[in-house]
């Protein structure tokens, strides 16, 4: 007996075909979009929607992941439409959060580190200036100062919630910008102040920039604060502030009369006190230590005094600095020329483009105050003071960095040193000898290792120079501090 023949069943989708003035590629995207969007019933068979294919998501190297469900796409009459290739090696959503939490993790590593290059780059380039030590005092002033102005507001308003030191913004540089302005001036090395006195606006404009030297070097640890990420300058409390301290200045010169007080309106030297500090140099001095640093003092003086060294310009002097030249003098006979000893400066601090400025010097008529006499005492002391050896002056043409004149190692050797001849002198040190000089000779001006810029300026004025010599003499230029701290 026959078996009944048993029914086959199809799958049947329906379908309306495009209209023929649509193109293939038209066609397709039709298809497709009607079998990812919408349930298709038949008479037999009900179709769902297929899962989102594992193409749609982004592919990372080096994970695998294996599909044991078979193909996605379940077989239709579509399938000329579209037929998937095999599933892609893929991620899943924990893994690539995973991944993305690494690279966020990695490239904050990598922030770090070139924050902390640049930190070290910038405290370098500080190094042999007075402006890190300047900048770290200016920073430990506002701590200061902003510690004891939130305990004095929440012993007022126990309720008000303390704000921290940092990061530094706008808000607090201005506040700690108004004490600055109304304290008193203090005394070098003492907690007294000076009764009456105040801060000029050379210490304003420096604090500002203490500040913001450390929110630029910060900031990256503050993204988080929107207030933290605007610079110093560009607002316009601490505008205000810096402009206020500039417009204020003469009025607290005046009040000061700091200048009256010493006799000189300069600020600076009068000859008879810098030829007094010149004698006290070479004064009761014994031991060939005490007799080097006062004969290094002395020179100091003098060059600074005759070539308007910025003290940096003193502390980084080298022996290769300095030759012999000769300059035109008419005015005692024509063609006759008179010697000067020349400085070369590359790096001073009004000169940070490397141009090569030269400074010169002539003979005083007056021994004690001639630069040229105190710079040849100082390389007497060197040689026999000290006793140190005269270095070799043969040039290693082995070290290729040093071109075709070669190596030598007295080329680095320093005018006015440190703890070795090859180390400049600290600005703390040659701040504290100056100072030292001044005290003994009761000599009463502001100024200290920039007092024999102001005393040359002035002294060339006073003899005939015109003001475009001047400031070649000291390498001022049309806009700078010369117009109102020289003139």
């Amino acid at each position: 007996m026959t078996e009944p023949l048993q029914p086959q069943q199809y799958r049947v989708v329906s379908y309306d075909p495009p209209s023929p003035v649509v193109p293939k590629k038209r066609q397709c995207e039709v298809a497709i979009s009607s079998l990812t969007q919408h349930h298709i019933a038949s008479t037999f068979v009900h179709y769902e929607v297929p899962r989102r294919s594992p193409v749609m998501l982004p592919e990372v190297l080096g994970l695998q992941m294996t599909n044991c469900e078979g193909p996605l796409h379940p077989t239709s009459a579509c399938s000329a439409v579209t037929s998937p290739g095999p599933p892609r090696i893929v991620p899943g959503t924990a893994a690539l959060a995973a991944i993305a939490s690494s690279l966020q993790q990695s490239i904050a590593q990598l922030e770090l580190e070139s924050h902390d290059t640049h930190i070290k780059k910038a405290k370098l380039d500080q190094g042999d200036k007075q402006t890190g030590s300047s900048y770290d005092h200016h920073v430990q002033n506002y701590i200061k100062y902003w510690t004891a102005f939130q305990a004095e507001r929440h012993q007022k308003a126990p309720e008000e919630v303390p704000v921290p030191a940092f990061p530094i913004t706008t808000l607090k540089t201005f506040f700690f910008l108004e004490y600055e302005m109304s304290r008193e001036k203090r005394r070098y090395g003492k907690n007294d102040t000076i009764a009456g006195s105040n801060v000029g606006k050379l210490h304003i404009s420096q604090v500002i920039s203490a500040l913001e030297s450390w929110w630029h070097n910060n900031t990256y640890l503050y993204k988080d604060d929107p207030d933290a990420q605007l610079s110093l300058r560009s607002d316009i409390r601490v505008r205000t502030a810096e402009s206020s301290a500039k417009h204020q200045e003469l009025k607290r010169i005046n009040k000061v009369q700091a200048l009256k007080a010493v006799g000189s309106s300069g600020d600076t030297y009068t000859p008879e006190e810098l030829k007094r500090c010149s004698i006290w140099c070479l004064s009761d001095i014994s031991g060939s230590k005490q007799v080097w640093l006062s004969l290094g003092d002395r020179a100091m003086l003098l060059l600074s005094s005759t070539m308007a060294f910025h003290g940096e310009s003193s502390r980084i002097l080298e022996w290769s600095d300095l030759f012999m030249s000769s300059i035109p003098m008419d005015d005692v006979r024509i063609g006759y020329r008179v010697p000067v000893l020349a400085a070369l400066a590359d790096n001073a601090k009004h000169n940070q483009q490397g141009h090569l400025d030269e400074h010169g010097a002539i003979r005083h008529r007056e021994v004690e105050l001639c630069p040229v006499g105190g710079l040849a005492l100082l390389f007497f002391g060197f040689f026999h003071v000290l006793h140190l050896p005269l270095p070799d002056l043969l040039p290693d043409f082995d070290d290729m960095a040093c071109g075709e004149y070669g190596h030598h190692d007295w080329y680095a050797y320093h005018v006015f040193w440190g703890k070795q001849p090859a180390a400049p002198m600290s600005y703390d040190n040659h701040r504290d000898r100056l100072r030292g000089i001044h005290k003994e000779n009761e000599i009463s001006i502001t100024k200290v290792t920039h007092a024999g810029r102001s005393y040359a300026a002035q002294t060339a004025q006073a003899h005939g120079a015109t003001v475009s010599g001047t400031k070649a003499l000291g390498g001022w230029n049309e806009n700078g501090s010369f117009r109102q701290c020289y003139k």
